[in-house]
């Protein structure tokens, strides 16, 4: 039943009430409703970004250093010879691929090489692209501004709190703070969505728990009202 009658005063209490606080004080629940919440956000701002800077997306793309098997469901559209993927900083199909079995040997690192650059995406990849693509950029457009947002977070934290132990109008902190940033060097990129969206998510995971907290509260006192 979904509530209790009293047999002296004949009062039904409402006992789903109950489930519903449990629910909210659940982590779990919290934890969900936070990745719910930071999707919903990511793809509202990525639309926003998408009409007003369309050019934000391949730059980070380009700062990330993706493998090419990840930054093709990042590209718009996937035309010409090879993976369009790597094809960025002066690289090009021409350049990179001609010459030999493997190419040109500068052209490959780590990350790129002839068979991921210049045998180009099969079949399956560009099925998979044409239906994962858009999506996929919408919500890393909108995880980008996002984790830049949490990442300025994070470094006016730190600031903050070297500048109160080092003592007002001593900059060694922050110069500390600079130098261990520039040490990352290309790699920074990753280092700014990875922190960044980190600090977003628990930033927003503290917001929404203490509202489900207060919202779990109020029912809470409501359990005992009469139906």
């Amino acid at each position: 039943a979904s509530y209790y009658k009293c047999d002296a005063c004949h009062y039904e209490y409402r006992l789903q009430r109950l489930f519903i606080a449990d629910l909210l004080t659940s982590s779990r629940f919290q934890i969900l409703l936070t990745v719910l919440c930071f999707a919903v956000a990511a793809c509202a701002l990525g639309t926003l970004c998408q009409c007003l800077a369309p050019f934000l997306l391949p730059m980070a793309v380009d700062q990330l250093h993706l493998p090419p098997a990840v930054g093709l469901f990042l590209i718009e559209a996937v035309e010409g010879k090879g993976n369009p993927a790597c094809w960025h900083g002066g690289y090009n199909y021409n350049l990179c691929c001609r010459g030999g079995k493997q190419g040109n040997p500068s052209c490959w690192d780590g990350l790129h090489d002839f068979h991921s650059c210049c045998e180009g995406p099969s079949q399956t990849m560009l099925r998979l692209h044409s239906f994962v693509a858009p999506a996929l950029r919408l919500l890393c457009s909108g995880c980008m501004g996002l984790s830049v947002v949490g990442f300025a977070m994070y470094l006016h934290r730190q600031v903050r709190e070297a500048w109160g132990q080092a003592g007002a109008g001593s900059p060694w902190q922050a110069f500390m703070l600079v130098a261990w940033l520039s040490s990352f060097g290309a790699a920074i990129g990753r280092l700014v969505a990875v922190v960044g969206a980190a600090v977003a998510l628990r930033e927003l995971y503290m917001v929404l728990s203490v509202q489900a907290k207060r919202v779990a509260s109020r029912v809470g006192e409501r359990i005992l009202e009469v139906a």
